[in-house]
């Protein structure tokens, strides 16, 4: 029995197999308790419709418009003649909105580097994963808007402080000058 489990595991309809039998046992449930099974009912689509589908479109409908507002051209046109802090922020907020695997970004992240980026501004760059605005939303509703911005800004900080340490050893070895 383990090893069907396992096996039924790694394939793709597992997901959809286990949401069908969650949903009979719930509907099994609903025989002997309908109120209850109205009730949930309710409750799901409330949370879904009032909390979540609202935020899922106001960030889909601000991630598009700013995937078609920025373009690969501009943002390294702002790069090269920008100082070393503006580099930093460029970083944290390209980062911060974007929306491809980080895998994806390689090639434009060796681009920028080409362009007047350092292997701070970079590591800054991919720090700043860890923020991500779709999530936001779902942050707030189980941690609090409290914790969601304290968190977010110390993500921010360290993503700084990161690139800035990165930049000191480069420097201090040398790297920096002989290889970009």
């Amino acid at each position: 029995m383990k090893l069907f489990f396992l096996k039924l595991k790694d394939k793709f309809w597992f997901n959809f197999i286990f949401l069908f039998v969650v949903l009979i046992v719930y509907f099994i449930t609903g025989l002997f308790n309908f109120e209850y099974f109205i009730n949930v009912w309710k409750e799901v689509v409330d949370v879904f419709v009032k909390q979540i589908f609202v935020v899922l479109i106001i960030v889909f409908i601000f991630m598009f418009i700013l995937n078609l507002l920025l373009k690969k051209d501009l943002i390294k046109d702002k790069i090269e003649n920008s100082k070393n802090s503006t580099k930093y922020i460029f970083s944290i907020i390209g980062w911060i909105f974007s929306t491809w695997p980080v895998y994806m970004w390689y090639p434009f992240l060796k681009t920028v580097k080409q362009h007047g980026f350092s292997y701070g501004h970079i590591a800054t760059f991919i720090y700043a994963r860890a923020i991500k605005i779709p999530f936001l939303a779902a942050m707030i509703m189980y941690f609090g808007f409290k914790y969601t911005v304290i968190f977010n800004l110390t993500l921010l900080f360290f993503a700084f402080i990161i690139g800035v340490l990165i930049n000191l050893i480069f420097n201090f070895f040398g790297y920096e000058k002989d290889n970009s």
